[in-house]
């Protein structure tokens, strides 16, 4: 299973395909919690993921499962994967800014301007806003654990780092 950017290319290529069934796509609304639970079981059993992957793949799966349920166009999924994106990273890193640059710079790449739907650059400004504030008030601005500091009681505490003074 692809991660990421790649994955999320993959999908918008997909999209143009899956565009023309018919019915509902079940697969799509289960998606999205699959990737949870799979980010969860990941970080869960130690080995890191960062905080913008998790974020970015459960944002980009529920924008393009809403996509595939409401059975919308390829620009418009573009744009809903776009804004799925730029809310993942907006909540990761706290930052709304960073969470538009990255999905007009990422995502909507391989799309033209002139294809781009009018309301797409206003859609992922709005997500990423909201999910920036939602992640902001829910958990606040606290650390999710307290790191101790490390106190040096003897200069023989340095020795282990000592290989990195030389580099």
């Amino acid at each position: 299973m692809m991660h990421g950017l790649l994955e999320i290319f993959e999908q918008i290529k997909q999209s143009l395909l899956s565009s023309q069934r018919e019915g509902i796509d079940f697969m799509a609304a289960i998606f999205p919690t699959i990737k949870a639970i799979q980010a969860a079981i990941t970080l869960g059993t130690g080995c890191s993921l960062g905080p913008e992957g998790p974020s970015v793949d459960i944002g980009k799966s529920c924008a393009n499962g809403c996509a595939e349920m409401m059975e919308n166009n390829r620009e418009r999924r573009i744009a809903l994967v776009a804004a799925g994106s730029a809310a993942g990273i907006a909540s990761g890193f706290n930052v709304a800014v960073a969470g538009c640059f990255f999905a007009i710079e990422t995502v909507l790449r391989p799309l033209r301007a002139e294809n781009s739907p009018p309301f797409t650059t206003a859609m992922i400004i709005l997500a990423s806003v909201i999910s920036s504030t939602v992640s902001n008030v829910l958990p606040g601005e606290k650390a999710a654990f307290i790191v101790p500091t490390y106190e040096l009681k003897s200069t023989a505490g340095i020795l282990p780092y000592s290989d990195h003074f030389l580099c």
